[in-house]
């Protein structure tokens, strides 16, 4: 669970850096998603990517950030959904959320916080909040399309946002109790406070150094 109280919970991606795979248009840039804005869900003010097989949507929260839980608005043009008029509902099916310690997400830092198995284009919400008790400096959104993809989804990948809020306490108040985890056993140095790992000790990997390696590096699986 996570260990920030709410009265330290703030929005820690507002303005902060952010990427995207592609821009569909100059209007539809990455930035446009931590921009503070949610009483427009239109196309101009929304981020957007072209058609693809992958899409992926980042943002640099530019410090170890406890999260509690994110808060994704998706593209609607302020048509409500459900509305079969419309084909926007299709794009975020299957999402997946991650949070990393580093821009290069590898199965040591990073960690799977949600991944959507249920919606459908009639039951996806306008915004949905998800509960993300990890620690991490990256939080990234992807969609993936393929031959393999449900009835109902999207044919190919877009990242369609509005806005994406991610609520938690920052690093620099992990010395109080709201917000502080220990270090993992097989760990030799953490990032202060957070219970994640800068450095595990020989033969183990993974944010919590729970993974046992080979003396080759591999994952050795139980």
């Amino acid at each position: 669970m996570s260990m920030c109280k709410q009265r330290y919970l703030e929005n820690m991606a507002f303005r902060k850096p952010t990427w995207q795979t592609t821009n569909h248009s100059v209007h539809t840039t990455s930035d446009k998603a931590v921009d503070g804005k949610t009483d427009d869900l239109g196309y101009s003010h929304c981020t957007m990517t072209e058609d693809q097989p992958h899409a992926i949507w980042s943002v640099n929260l530019t410090q170890m950030v406890t999260i509690d839980h994110i808060v994704l608005y998706f593209r609607t043009d302020n048509i409500k959904w459900p509305d079969r008029s419309s084909t926007l509902s299709s794009l975020p099916l299957g999402f997946s959320l991650y949070i990393s310690t580093s821009i290069l997400m590898t199965q040591e830092s990073a960690v799977l916080c949600y991944h959507d198995t249920h919606y459908t284009p009639d039951t996806i919400p306008e915004a949905v909040n998800i509960s993300c008790p990890f620690t991490g400096h990256y939080v990234t959104y992807i969609v993936h399309r393929s031959s393999q993809s449900p009835p109902g989804y999207s044919k190919y990948a877009i990242a369609a946002l509005c806005e994406v809020e991610v609520y938690g306490c920052p690093v620099r108040v992990a010395n109080n109790t709201e917000c502080h985890n220990s270090c993992p056993f097989n760990c030799h140095e953490c990032h202060h406070g957070t219970g994640i790992c800068k450095r595990c000790k020989y033969g183990y990997g993974g944010q919590h150094c729970e993974d046992k390696k080979s003396p080759f590096g591999e994952i050795v699986l139980p």
